[in-house]
């Protein structure tokens, strides 16, 4: 009977041991970067300038379709948020998600009703400023990516105040610095339908901060261009796929492709195209009530998004379109993610050691196809610039390389995987270079550590505790 008990005694504590291993990797899976679920996780505020000149430069409001596209291609971890702006600020809507179906409506619906003032003037600094509080607003995980999409035809202009030129370039100095600082880069795009742009603002806007200027003339070029911006902010490749005999093939090679953004622009209704959808072994896929695919349309575009495809040739049927009244971009996002190792500290003149990985939801890639066309670079920002490096692959999705950081200060570093079918970077870490670490207190060193991987050592320490009492157990 004893013996018994304590038999049961040791399965109850062998199945506590379980149920503890279990939580601890919950525990530890809970705490992981948001950036490393293979989601996108972007942070966006759309600046719209409502100035009277927009109403010669956008006559169709086609700047007014660009949130609603960009939005309609991101996932549901996004969050999105607005402002806009004349001489003074007219609205702003605060960063919100989009998971919330009924409130992003609202929101879309609020900004496609945005009025050009005919009496207003030009402040762009006003706009990027309120943007850039916006993300203090909503600071969350400083790893989110995070972007200012701008609309607007061009420069400055103040004529009856409230403020000077020179009072308004002041400001876009420092905001510009702040944006830089945090990595939020500006994509700019000018408005030109009347063909009086001057770019060179915009050009300049964008190029403080690591982004990209556009000129846009009329709604043929939006979604091309909307999609180029949603494509460099969220690591996706397009694609321009043709119309043959009204048919349009949709290539999907990985299972790492979590959905697939086919973005038709056309001047054709939905109506007109009676779009047909159809999967790699030939079925018809429903575009009503499926909550595999999705499908938005306005007056310049129709969406269809395809969640979780099955590898093979889709097919996407359109009726009346053809490749002079219609085109077609497809970009797939792939639910891949990069996570580096870099140490906290490092010396001068020493080759510091980056390790980094490439996973999916299910661990390290080991598809050698994919991995044959990836490309890891990582990239070293400085007070003196940006240095790139390669990495070298080690196995099946790690890689291992090396940087010798010339000077002593602070170093900020993030690992790309560069492919012809996506780009994906690593959350950025800091390293702190020293002249020498010669010095570095070893207990201070070996306390850091604990501290690291605290619950780590707590979880062997338990468990092992719990081994040696289950042992003991069974041989009495």
């Amino acid at each position: 009977m004893k013996t018994s008990v304590k038999r049961s005694l040791a399965c109850m504590l062998a199945i506590m041991l379980t149920i503890f291993c279990f939580m601890s990797m919950y525990v530890s899976a809970e705490g992981e970067d948001e950036t490393s679920n293979g989601s996108m996780n972007l942070d966006i505020v759309f600046v719209l300038d409502a100035s009277g000149s927009m109403l010669r430069s956008d006559p169709n409001r086609i700047a007014l379709d660009a949130f609603s596209l960009f939005v309609d291609m991101c996932d549901d971890t996004c969050r999105v948020g607005y402002d806009v702006y004349t001489h003074t600020l007219k609205e702003s809507e605060p960063i919100r998600s989009i998971k919330d179906s009924a409130s992003l409506e609202q929101m879309k619906n609020k900004f496609k009703n945005i009025v050009y003032e005919p009496n207003g003037d030009t402040d762009i600094a006003l706009g990027l400023t309120q943007a850039k509080k916006l993300f203090e607003d909503n600071e969350g995980n400083p790893n989110r990516k995070q972007a200012i999409v701008l609309l607007s035809d061009g420069n400055t202009d103040l004529p009856k105040g409230p403020r000077s030129v020179a009072e308004s370039e002041a400001e876009m100095k420092s905001t510009l610095e702040a944006l830089a600082s945090r990595y939020i880069q500006v994509y700019s795009i000018g408005l030109n339908s009347d063909g009086s742009l001057d770019k060179k603002e915009l050009d300049n806007i964008s190029a403080a901060t690591g982004g990209r200027s556009y000129e846009i003339n009329g709604s043929e070029k939006l979604t091309s261009i909307i999609s180029d911006i949603f494509a460099n902010i969220s690591d996706m490749n397009g694609t321009d796929r043709p119309i043959k005999d009204g048919k349009v093939d949709i290539e999907v090679k990985d299972s790492n492709v979590l959905y697939v953004n086919v973005i038709v622009r056309t001047k054709l209704t939905r109506e007109e195209m009676n779009p047909v959808l159809f999967s790699p072994d030939g079925a018809v896929v429903s575009l009503d009530d499926n909550p595999d695919v999705r499908v938005t349309s306005t007056k310049s575009y129709m969406l269809v998004k395809i969640y979780y495809p099955d590898i093979g040739k889709w097919t996407l049927q359109l009726q009346k379109a053809d490749n002079a009244n219609s085109n077609v971009k497809q970009l797939n996002y792939y639910s891949v993610f990069i996570n580096q190792s870099v140490p906290e500290k490092a010396a001068v003149n020493q080759p510091m050691v980056i390790e980094a990985t490439i996973s999916d939801n299910y661990g390290l890639i080991k598809d050698s196809e994919l991995l044959a066309t990836i490309k890891m670079v990582g990239t070293v920002t400085s007070k003196n610039g940006t240095e790139t490096f390669e990495l070298n692959k080690t196995g099946s999705g790690t890689y291992r390389g090396t940087f010798e950081p010339d000077e002593v200060g602070d170093y900020t570093i993030v690992t790309k995987a560069v492919s012809d079918r996506f780009g994906k970077e690593s959350p950025r870490a800091s390293v702190e270079v020293l002249s020498s670490l010669e010095g570095e207190d070893p207990i201070q060193a070996a306390f850091a550590f604990i501290r690291e991987h605290l619950s780590t050592i707590l979880s062997g320490i338990a468990a092992l505790v719990i081994v040696v009492v289950i042992i003991v157990l069974v041989k009495k």
